[in-house]
C-alpha cells in the first residue's frame, strides 16, 4: 500500500477544516457553549464596550453599579473565554471615577494599547439633575492595576474649556492609533448664545486635549451646515477622516479631516452630503464605513405599528448618495418577529456588514441577542448560520430583556457583548461566534488593529 503524499495530506486537511470552518454559530471554543456570563457579586453591570488583542483575549467594559455609586468596570477574558485570574481582581477591575461623589460612571469605550496597557474612555457625571456628564479616562497597566503615572492616580476628568450649564456627550471613538475622539453637542459655547453645536473632542493616550486636533483637541464649529448638525455617531474611513451621521434640518453624513477640519472636497463642497430616507422610515443612528471601498452603513429604524419596530441597513457610496445597487433600492430590510433593534454595526474584510441588536417575539416578552451579516448586495448571507440571522438566548431567565450592545471581530470571529440578566441582576454577556476567516489568514483585515476589531 502506497502512503499519502504531503500534498495529499494537506489537501484532505484543508478539506476537513472547511467543512469545519463555517460562519455565525457558537463557538465551541469560547467558554464550550460560545457563550459566557460574567458577574460582579450582586452589582448591576451592564456591558457596553468590547475589544480584543491579537493573541484573541477580550475586555469587556461597562457600568457596575451598587447601592452607593455607578463605577467604571471592565473584565479580561482569555481566548477560551475564562476570566483572566492574573488580571486585575480576579479577572475584573472596578474603578470609581468619582468627579462627584456617588456619580453615576459609565465606560464608552476601550482602547488596547500597544504596551499591554488598557485605556478606559467614558463618561464621569457632575451633575444628576442636570444629567451633565464630562469625559473621563481611566489607564490599567498590562496587569490590571490603576496605572499611577497616568492623571490623578490613573484617572483623568476632562473639563469644557468654556462657561455653559447646557451640554451632552453621544459616544466615543477609538481610533487605530489609541487616541479617543469624544462626540456630542454644546449650548451657548464658545460665543454662541442659545445655540446647540456639534462638540468633539479627541484625547491623546496620555489624556491630554490633543493639539493637532483644531489646534486645541476641541472642535465646536460656528458656521454653515456643520454647525447645525446634531451627530448620532462618529466613525473613520481608510484615510483616516472622520465621518458622522447627523441631523441638520435633514439626515446627513459630514466629513473631517484628521485635523477636525471640514473636509469641503465631500457632499456639496461644504463638506456635508444629505441624504433622503426611504419611505416608512424614521431614524438613522448607527454608521460604519468600508475602509476598502469607502462605502458607508447607516442602520436605521422604523415602525409598523404601535410596538413592532423593524431595522433597515443603507448604503451610501464613498461621497454620502444613496447606492441603488444595494437590495434593489439602497435599503436592506430587517424584518424578524415584531421588534427588532440594531445596536453596533460594522463591515468584514470582504465588504460584507455584520451587526448585532435587539429581538424581541412578542411585547412584553424575552429579548435576546441578535446577530446578522449581508452580503455585499444587501442580502442576507446565508454563509452565515445558515440564514443570515441568528437569535442568541442566554437562557439566564425567561421574560427579561437581554441585548448586544457592542461588538469587535477577532480573528474574524463576531464577539457580541451587552446586558443578561441573572437572579434578577444585570451581568456582562459575552458570545463569541464561529469563523471561516480564522482558517484563511488568522486576521480580519489583515493586521493585529483589524483582529482587535479597531
Amino acid at each position: 500500500m502506497s502512503r499519502p503524499t504531503a500534498a495529499a495530506l494537506l489537501a484532505a486537511l484543508a478539506l476537513a477544516v472547511s467543512a469545519a470552518a463555517q460562519d455565525g454559530y457558537a463557538d465551541p471554543t469560547f467558554s464550550t457553549d460560545g457563550l459566557q456570563v460574567i458577574g460582579w457579586g450582586g452589582d448591576e453591570a451592564l456591558a457596553a464596550a468590547v475589544a480584543a488583542r491579537a493573541d484573541g483575549s477580550l475586555y469587556v467594559g461597562g457600568a457596575v453599579q451598587d447601592a452607593l455609586s455607578q463605577d467604571f468596570g471592565v473584565t479580561k477574558l482569555t481566548a477560551a473565554g475564562a476570566l483572566d485570574l492574573a488580571w486585575g481582581s480576579t479577572g475584573r477591575r472596578r474603578v470609581p471615577i468619582d468627579a462627584v461623589a456617588g456619580g453615576a460612571d459609565r465606560v464608552l469605550a476601550l482602547s488596547p494599547l500597544s504596551d499591554g496597557s488598557l485605556l478606559l474612555a467614558g463618561l464621569a457625571e457632575v451633575d444628576d439633575q442636570e444629567h451633565l456628564d464630562l469625559p473621563a479616562l481611566a489607564k490599567l497597566t498590562p496587569a490590571g492595576g490603576l496605572d499611577p503615572s497616568f492623571g490623578d492616580g490613573g484617572v483623568v476628568v476632562l473639563d469644557l474649556p468654556w462657561a455653559t450649564d447646557s451640554w451632552g456627550w453621544q459616544g466615543a471613538l477609538v481610533q487605530p492609533d489609541g487616541k479617543v475622539v469624544f462626540y456630542g453637542y454644546c449650548y451657548d459655547c464658545p460665543d454662541n448664545p442659545g445655540e446647540s453645536r456639534p462638540m468633539l473632542l479627541r484625547v491623546t493616550t496620555a489624556g491630554a486635549p490633543d493639539p493637532t486636533f483644531s489646534g486645541d483637541g476641541w472642535e465646536v464649529p460656528t458656521t454653515g451646515v456643520w454647525s447645525a448638525t446634531y451627530l448620532y455617531d462618529l466613525r473613520l474611513d481608510g484615510a483616516g477622516r472622520l465621518l458622522g451621521l447627523g441631523w441638520n434640518g435633514g439626515f446627513g453624513i459630514v466629513r473631517l479631516l484628521a485635523s477636525g477640519a471640514l473636509d469641503l472636497s465631500f457632499g456639496g463642497g461644504d463638506g456635508v452630503a444629505s441624504f433622503a430616507m426611504p419611505a416608512g422610515h424614521t431614524h438613522p443612528y448607527e454608521l460604519a464605513v468600508d475602509p476598502s471601498s469607502g462605502s458607508i452603513f447607516v442602520a436605521m429604524a422604523f415602525t409598523s405599528g404601535e410596538y413592532e419596530n423593524y431595522a433597515g441597513v443603507l448604503r451610501l457610496s464613498s461621497a454620502g448618495a444613496l447606492d441603488a445597487a444595494f437590495a434593489g433600492d439602497g435599503l436592506a430590510e430587517l424584518v424578524f418577529d415584531v421588534r427588532l433593534w440594531i445596536n453596533a454595526l460594522e463591515v468584514q474584510s470582504d465588504g460584507k456588514p455584520i451587526g448585532v441588536g435587539l429581538i424581541n417575539v412578542s411585547i412584553p416578552g424575552t429579548a435576546d441577542f441578535f446577530l446578522f451579516r449581508l452580503n455585499a448586495d444587501g442580502s442576507l448571507d446565508s454563509t452565515f448560520h445558515a440564514n443570515g440571522a441568528r437569535r442568541v438566548s442566554f437562557e439566564q431567565e425567561p421574560d427579561l430583556t437581554d441585548y448586544a450592545a457592542a461588538m469587535a471581530l477577532s480573528g474574524g470571529r463576531l464577539v457580541a457583548v451587552g446586558p443578561v440578566t441573572v437572579d434578577a441582576v444585570a451581568s456582562f454577556g459575552i458570545t463569541r461566534t464561529t469563523s471561516a476567516l480564522v482558517f484563511q489568514d488568522g486576521f480580519e483585515r489583515g493586521s493585529t488593529g483589524g483582529w482587535g476589531g479597531h
